[in-house]
């Protein structure tokens, strides 16, 4: 096949390469069969090692989900770092079906990893009724904003990564996986649509090319990971000597809080590429992107560093550190066995997060991690 990522002419739109992407990525559906992706974590070790941490569910009652994400810009000022009061409030009145949705999602989907052997059977039914549900629902295809912490980029993630929980557990038929893998070929040509329409260098970007990296395993498209890692790659050389991405730390008040953000999301789609034998963090492109991780975990632990970076002090505040936006600890210390990075994990547990499908220190660590600490 022709490798379609190249550098176009001055002038020709942006959206001749992503309508040639999707007829590539359409080419590749109907050649699926010759590739099979793993997911990003190893269920049956890491349901090995937790077994019994988790326990049973109340299986949620089922929500009507929307068709398309509604958000609004809550920020005051130009560069994105000032909170309106009343407009924030506005967006998580918008948000709120389906972030609860996908909080209760990835709480069920660490449960089904670290339940007991004989609760599972009754956590994975849940999990397919609640997936179905956002296949029969046709949940966020219909989404035209690709901004905001509210939009469906961010809201791909949590159900993708409940998909690739059952399927690694070999708990659905193939009629459900027919009908759940149909509306994720559809969110993808979504995504693609939005990326073509909105280009963003921030960690908008970034969080795209998570979605498409899960988006990979779950068809099998091999084009919509190479995707996933050329914004990998791009980002590991817009990194600065100090280890920070720009773009991110001219947030001011926000800039700790993106900078977690952005390096959750490329750790997202790294993890994707090392589980199918691609390993950026050991080839000299990932120099930046560990410089970035250590960099952040110095954040983490130290908060008055990262002050030589930025004139807003506002940015170390304590709710600019958060949990959410720290799971890709678990893929950094994998990597480096960093001492520091092990102790941010074990001051920051549980690493859990509604928009990244669970708590990564039960998908990637273990738990007697922390037992010295």
């Amino acid at each position: 096949m022709i490798n379609i990522f190249v550098i176009y002419p001055t002038g020709i739109n942006v959206i001749l390469r992503n309508i040639c992407f999707l007829c590539a990525i359409l080419w590749t559906a109907s050649n699926a069969a010759t590739v099979q992706y793993k997911s990003l974590l190893d269920f049956q070790s890491q349901s090995r090692v937790f077994r019994g941490f988790g326990g049973d569910i109340d299986c949620r009652t089922l929500t009507r989900l929307p068709t398309k994400v509604e958000s609004v810009n809550f920020y005051s000022d130009r560069r994105s770092s000032v909170i309106d009061p009343l407009l924030y409030k506005r967006f998580l009145e918008l948000r709120k079906v389906v972030a609860d949705e996908e909080d209760f999602l990835a709480r069920t989907n660490t449960k089904f990893v670290s339940a007991p052997v004989i609760s599972r059977t009754a956590i994975a039914d849940c999990l397919r009724t609640h997936l179905l549900k956002f296949a029969t629902d046709d949940a966020f295809v219909a989404s035209d904003d690709i901004r905001g912490g509210g939009a469906v980029r961010l809201m791909s993630v949590t159900p993708l990564m409940s998909y690739l929980l059952l399927r690694d557990g070999s708990r659905i038929t193939e009629a459900d996986d027919n009908e759940i893998r149909a509306w994720i070929q559809r969110l993808m040509s979504r995504l693609l649509w939005l990326e073509a329409k909105y280009k963003y260098d921030n960690n908008i970007e970034d969080w795209t090319a998570a979605a498409f990296a899960l988006g990979a395993v779950a068809l099998n498209q091999p084009e919509l990971l190479e995707h996933a890692l050329s914004v990998v790659r791009k980002k590991a050389g817009a990194i600065t000597a100090d280890g920070v991405l720009p773009q991110e730390v001219a947030r001011g008040a926000m800039g700790v809080e993106y900078s977690l953000s952005a390096t959750q999301a490329l750790a997202l789609v790294i993890a994707v590429a090392q589980a199918n034998g691609t390993n950026i963090l050991a080839q000299p492109e990932g120099a930046p992107i560990l410089r970035m991780m250590q960099r952040m975990v110095k954040t983490i632990n130290d908060p008055q560093s990262f002050l030589a970076l930025t004139d807003e002090p506002g940015a170390i505040a304590p709710e600019h550190f958060d949990r959410q936006v720290m799971g890709w600890l678990e893929i950094y210390y994998r990597q480096t066995r960093d001492p520091e990075a092990l102790r941010a994990i074990c001051a920051r547990r549980p690493l859990y997060s509604w928009r990244t499908g669970g708590d990564w220190f039960v998908f990637f660590g273990h738990p007697d991690q922390c037992q010295s600490k």
